[in-house]
């Protein structure tokens, strides 16, 4: 829309800059828009979402503990508050819009008032009982409020009833858009329900078989019900990393897996050591035998074909240097298989056996022992506000501030 002789509109300018990802700025342009036409209803309504989205990103990026990360968690908070009253006045001008009651549920639920949201989400349904934005956020409404609900009973009643609504938006939505299904998939978690929710997810992959996203929730998804494995997860992670090499997300998911990789192997050494010590009463050749077989699985199994792609290496190089502590899981593995040879290939008595299988078995020991400390301090600081989960092996960049 445009102004006569072609100049662009106040309110204009402001959705080029917010779907430009400035939204400060839309916000100063639309306040001084607002300073002389109090009344403008559609200036209102992307005000408030503006606002809303500012303290969303400022909330998302706070880093736990610290003068910084209370500072933006209060700048958060004064911005969904400003949102929310943006969005009453917009509700003022036009109570008879769908939209605006939709968007006044979410700035309802930014500040914590769920039952609120609740009604004015249904409110919109009223309003708008077909259109899938309005279910959408009705369905999400009531699983936020089923959740808060003590009494098991009431909260399966709740989320059922929210599932219900969540099927209706992904309906009506339009079939390339996987945000309806999100909130279904998000409900079927909720209830336990891990095999209808990647049956549901992989809509979305059919929509957009491109996604490497996609693609690696579905992985997920089929991971709690056993359908995938730990090298499928991998292979989706690198993709979704290629494809977004800025979403720190699925880089620490991506560190969560290999660390996760590292650990089974160091499993699979010591057992390896168990295997070829047993065996060499047997003979030098049956030890030999057992040894190499064992260092040939694993290595088939790690870098057959269409395992594991090259960018889990680099990574697992990288992690390592990052975090010491998963450096240990590797190291230890490799130690364990030098004294399994050890043990296959030198002509050793009883003794002489065991004094091997205890030098390469105690250390490796020893660093499950550190590495489960580890991740219980990890946790522990989690708990205590002082890390953030999505922080846990540091390779989240550290967050700008919007300006303005």
């Amino acid at each position: 829309m445009s102004a006569a002789g072609g100049r662009a509109t106040p309110v204009r300018r402001a959705e080029m800059l917010a779907s430009a990802g400035r939204p400060a700025e839309a916000i100063a342009l639309l306040t001084r828009h607002l300073a002389s036409e109090p009344d403008d209803a559609a200036a209102w309504f992307l005000l408030a979402h503006c606002q809303l989205s500012v303290g969303r990103r400022l909330r998302r990026e706070a880093p736990p503990g610290g003068r910084e990360g209370a500072d933006m968690t209060r700048e958060a908070r004064r911005a969904a508050a400003e949102g929310h009253r943006s969005a009453l006045r917009a509700v003022e001008l036009r109570p008879h819009k769908a939209a605006t009651h939709r968007l006044l549920a979410n700035a309802l639920l930014d500040v914590g008032e769920v039952d609120a949201a609740l009604a004015a989400a249904r409110e919109a349904t009223r309003l708008a009982p077909q259109a899938w934005r309005e279910l959408w956020t009705l369905g999400r409404m009531m699983m936020e409020s089923a959740a808060r609900e003590r009494d098991p009973e009431r909260r399966r009643a709740g989320l059922e009833e929210a599932l219900d609504v969540a099927e209706r938006s992904a309906r009506a939505a339009p079939p390339e858009d996987p945000t309806p299904h999100k909130l279904t998939v998000n409900i079927l978690e909720r209830l336990g329900r891990h095999a209808e929710a990647a049956e549901t997810w992989e809509r979305v992959v059919a929509a957009d078989p491109t996604s490497a996203e996609a693609h690696d929730i579905h992985v997920q998804l089929r991971e709690r019900v056993g359908g995938s494995t730990v090298a499928e997860r991998l292979r989706t992670l690198v993709a979704r990393v290629a494809e977004s090499p800025g979403d720190w997300s699925a880089r620490h998911a991506l560190d969560v897996q290999t660390h996760r990789l590292l650990r089974r192997l160091r499993l699979v050494a010591l057992v390896a050591l168990g295997v070829v010590a047993l065996g060499r009463p047997l003979g030098v050749g049956v030890g030999v035998g057992l040894a190499v077989g064992l260092a040939v699985g694993v290595t088939a199994a790690l870098r057959g074909p269409g395992r594991l792609p090259r960018g889990v290496w680099r990574g697992m190089r990288r992690l390592c240097l990052r975090v010491p502590v998963v450096a240990l899981a590797p190291a230890a593995a490799l130690w364990c298989l030098g004294c399994a040879f050890v043990i296959a290939l030198v002509p050793l008595d009883g003794e002489e056996v065991a004094a091997v299988v205890e030098a390469g078995a105690v250390p490796a020991l020893v660093t499950v022992g550190v590495d489960a400390w580890w991740r219980r301090r990890q946790a522990a600081r989690v708990r205590r506000g002082r890390l953030d989960t999505r922080d846990w092996y540091g390779a989240r960049p550290r967050p700008r501030r919007p300006h303005g």
